[in-house]
């Protein structure tokens, strides 16, 4: 008789090929569950945030140690660790618009007086004044609707407390010492802060603006030679120094990993874009493809990560990725990430209802699957998908991470106007479903029948339950469910009365039997169980 033993699971997920072919450390699938400490522990129930004001979800971001919410065009922060929900005064955007695009910005660090060196060419030099101080913007958030002007939201510094108010015009730029006298943000959508320049998206989503630089919330790049704007908007806004690189809407921008390069996608390719120093035009940089394009592309702008030094990226078909630097040497290759879940994604087109994120060294990305909308979650630390959690968080529209010195939350809002903190219950897990490898003979040919089965469990409670079906060749072959059986610890010395111990341990291991199961090449079993026990 054959003994079939598992007692590692960092092999991941494995769906795809034959289900006899899984390494003996690996397994089908696994929902709501991780495997990094040796054992399969069941995850931790969602919280739904029930107080978060009603109405349309449009972002979820966060200031410092502060959640930012944005729902029906107002904005709502709420303090680490409490609960309440504040509207923050008259912010007040599209009520209608299905998301608010925020950017955090730092304050303002070229604080100096800029003009073009002449009046010709605006590709010559510009002159900086450093005896000419001008006052500076603060650090805060650019939150964009695509439609109406966009507002800024910083922490007064009386208070502590987060502020908003609107982003200056084109028209109310002045060329003056002032504080923010030299503020324009221009509407758009998305964006992107690097090299520190805030970018933008356009409204249309065909182009993209650039600040000057060292100044986020100054787009009057288009000066002349006395350092002022054009009197005619069209003439001298941020559209004269924007970029495009392609006929399709921009679907995503985001930094990339190699310096002076970012990453630029639309709904059929990708592209790493370079900022070029040497040949500027109003001494900010010019922008070249630093590569062949990548024929992927991003659903939407929460749709692209960087995993282990790699780009992954949610498409229409899978989860892609490719390397940055070995893209930048023309090594133009890019992989199926998600191969591992092929089962999950065969046949599925994803919408741009998808999201990824980051928290605790996971990937989580929300995107359709044959289960329906799942939390796929890669563990970056092993390098290997690991479960699928299948919860009541369906269709993310947006993650957010606090991380303290004490304590790390991530937050996240979904498409059906949902507020969760994830995996935040102190008292209660999900159900957790393993499917094994299928166990066959080292001869394919030979059949087999399963005598006992037996699961070691650690910790967890006693009203926790387990529930095993073998499939032989894939049909049923039994079902059955277990209470995970305690006993009482033994008495530590020295014994002292009461003598009754009240700990208790799990009894292990859980053994089940079933002489009349079914005879077939290969056996799997789907493993269920209740409460927080590790298997």
């Amino acid at each position: 008789m054959a003994k079939f033993t598992q007692d590692k699971f960092e092999g991941g997920l494995w769906m795809y090929g034959d289900d006899t072919g899984i390494p003996e450390n690996a397994y089908q699938w696994l929902i709501c569950g991780r495997t990094r400490n040796g054992s399969i522990v069941p995850v931790a129930q969602n919280v739904e945030l029930t107080t978060a004001p009603a109405g349309l979800k449009q972002g979820l971001t966060t200031l410092g140690n502060i959640w930012i919410l944005f729902v029906a065009g107002h904005a709502y922060y709420q303090l680490f660790g409490t609960t309440a929900w504040i509207q923050i005064g008259s912010f007040s955007m599209s009520t209608t618009a299905d998301k608010l695009y925020s950017q955090a910005v730092p304050a303002s660090t070229m604080n100096f007086k800029k003009t073009l060196a002449s009046s010709g060419n605006a590709n010559q030099d510009m002159q900086i004044f450093p005896s000419s101080i001008i006052a500076g913007t603060p650090s805060g958030l650019v939150v964009q609707d695509g439609t109406n002007q966009p507002w800024f939201i910083y922490i007064n510094e009386s208070s502590s407390l987060p502020v908003a108010r609107l982003c200056k015009t084109y028209a109310q730029w002045k060329n003056e010492e002032a504080s923010n006298a030299r503020e324009y943000v221009p509407i758009g959508t998305f964006m992107m802060y690097m090299n520190q320049k805030l970018f933008i998206v356009t409204r249309d989503k065909r182009a993209i603006m650039q600040s000057v630089s060292g100044r986020p919330m100054d787009f009057m790049v288009n000066v002349d030679s006395g350092g002022k704007k054009n009197i005619v908007e069209s003439r001298g806004d941020a559209l004269t120094t924007s970029f495009t690189f392609d006929y399709e809407p921009i679907t995503g921008i985001y930094p990339s990993s190699i310096t002076d390069t970012f990453i630029y996608t639309t709904a059929s390719s990708t592209r790493l874009v370079a900022l070029n120093y040497t040949r500027t035009i109003f001494d900010e940089p010019t922008y070249q493809l630093a590569a062949p394009e990548i024929a992927i592309g991003g659903v939407n702008e929460k749709s692209v990560i960087e995993v282990l030094g790699d780009t992954v990226i949610i498409d229409r078909e899978n989860v892609a990725s490719f390397n940055s630097t070995r893209q930048l040497k023309v090594e133009s290759k890019n992989t199926i990430f998600s191969k591992m879940l092929t089962i999950l994604l065969e046949g599925i087109k994803q919408t741009n209802r998808v999201c990824i994120g980051k928290y605790d060294d996971y990937v989580l990305v929300s995107i359709q699957t044959t289960f329906g909308p799942v939390i796929a979650i890669f563990d970056s630390i092993q390098n290997v998908w690991v479960s699928v959690d299948i919860t009541s968080v369906v269709q993310v529209k947006e993650f957010a991470v606090i991380s303290t010195d004490t304590s790390k939350q991530i937050y996240c809002i979904t498409y059906d106007n949902k507020v969760f903190y994830l995996y935040g219950s102190e008292d209660e897990t999900e159900s957790c479903m393993l499917r094994t490898r299928a166990f066959n003979r080292e001869d394919a040919l030979l059949e087999h029948k399963t005598q006992q089965l037996k699961l070691t469990f650690a910790g967890g409670s006693m009203t926790d339950l387990c529930r095993v079906t073998e499939y032989v060749d894939e049909e049923v072959s039994w079902s059955k469910e277990q209470e995970l059986r305690y006993r009482s610890e033994g008495i530590k010395y020295p014994v002292q009365p009461p003598v009754v111990s009240i700990d208790q341990v799990m009894q292990s291991p859980v053994t089940f039997t079933n002489p009349t199961g079914l005879t077939g090449r290969k056996i799997h079993y789907i493993i269920v169980w209740t409460g927080s026990a590790s298997l």
